[in-house]
């Protein structure tokens, strides 16, 4: 019985690291990509992996200094870092640009950070950071003696990893606001590009938890030693990279064939289910030019049920030619909150269909005509 029950544990044990995203910087500090809801059982598990060094001059080790990156201040993140802290670690630095005024608990959160690292905690709004990563100074991790850091598992977040530890290209902040959908009406540079389609297109969807996470390791590892290395993506790097965009590409198009397009509600919904589960991913910016084209002159809004990160999704965004004219923030149902005018994931169900009702009901009040479109 004890047998059986050490090997589970170590099978299980072995499992959990695999699904772990942790990134070697040539510069010494180690990155966990993560999500702002983390679990309890997900910090131990980053924590046995956190490095201790002897102190000097006494007996035992001392825990990691670590930073954080990108993480809104939630409930989970305030556990998670004093799990750490619990187990000998210490927080030194925290850079995020996501107060929002209308988010109570993260704001006291922001204020108790700040009393306990000081200035070291900037946490801004998106209006005055467009991204996380420009709150990062170039090797900061070397001047705070950082050697881990928690950042968000998107390229805002690991694009300030990577500005901490000294490694980049010129374009990387901007690419970054772009990216973090800050900044509209921008290019993204030829290395944000292949960054973005990369880092999206590469892994498997997390439906397969332990692929993802293994695949998103590798194309993070890659990029993190090339920019290094060559200040740029390596061409064997970019050849994978271009192979996965062109099948990202047909796929895309077949969804958007497929798609239920709604004159009468304004709604265009295609489901992306199937392909994700399959381990498939299409690239979301030709599947929008697919939509459009097949709309023709009807504008709709642009809608995909996905699964993400809280379970089944639909990823509403307005057309460009509706935006600054309504904000979808505004028709989001009791329980469900947006950051963006423009973008907003909704849960499938009777939280989508209350959604769709109250944007129905806008349009038949401030622009009826819209509906009378064909």
């Amino acid at each position: 019985m004890g047998s059986d029950t050490q090997e589970t544990e170590t099978t299980q044990t072995k499992r959990r690291e695999g699904m772990m995203i942790k990134i070697e910087s040539p510069k010494g500090t180690l990155g966990f990509a993560i999500e702002p809801n983390i679990s309890a059982e997900e910090v131990r598990e980053i924590a046995s992996s956190m490095p201790k060094k002897k102190k000097r001059g006494k007996g035992g080790k001392s825990g990691s200094r670590f930073a954080v990156v990108d993480l809104v201040p939630t409930a989970e993140m305030m556990t998670a870092i004093r799990i750490l802290e619990e187990g000998g670690h210490k927080l030194v630095a925290y850079r995020d640009h996501h107060a929002d005024p209308r988010r109570p608990v993260e704001m006291r959160n922001r204020g108790k950070l700040r009393m306990k690292i000081k200035s070291a905690a900037v946490i801004e709004t998106r209006e005055k950071a467009p991204s996380a990563a420009g709150l990062v100074e170039p090797r900061l991790w070397k001047n705070k003696d950082v050697n881990v850091v928690l950042f968000h598992g998107d390229a805002d977040g690991f694009f300030g990893f990577l500005r901490g530890c000294g490694i980049g290209y010129p374009e990387m902040i901007a690419d970054a606001e772009i990216l973090d959908g800050a900044r509209r009406g921008r290019w993204l540079s030829e290395t944000g590009k292949l960054v973005m389609s990369a880092e999206n297109l590469i892994p498997p969807h997390y439906t397969d938890p332990e692929g993802y996470a293994r695949e998103k390791t590798r194309v993070y590892q890659q990029i993190t030693d090339d920019l290094n290395r060559y200040g740029e993506l390596g061409i064997d790097f970019r050849v994978k990279i271009y192979v996965a965009s062109n099948r990202a590409d047909e796929i895309a198009v077949e969804i958007a064939e497929q798609a239920i397009l709604s004159p009468g509600s304004k709604i265009a919904l295609a489901d992306f289910r199937p392909t994700l589960r399959a381990g498939e991913k299409p690239s979301i910016s030709t599947w929008k030019q697919a939509m459009r084209e097949r709309q023709r002159s009807r504008s709709m809004l642009l809608c995909n049920i996905g699964i993400g990160h809280l379970g089944e999704q639909v990823y509403v965004e307005l057309p460009r030619e509706w935006r600054g004219r309504f904000d979808l923030r505004e028709l989001l149902p009791d329980g469900v909150a947006g950051r963006l005018p423009n973008r907003v994931q909704v849960p499938l169900g009777p939280k989508w269909e209350a959604f769709a009702a109250n944007w129905y009901a806008l349009l038949k009040a401030e622009a009826p005509y819209l509906l009378m479109e064909d």
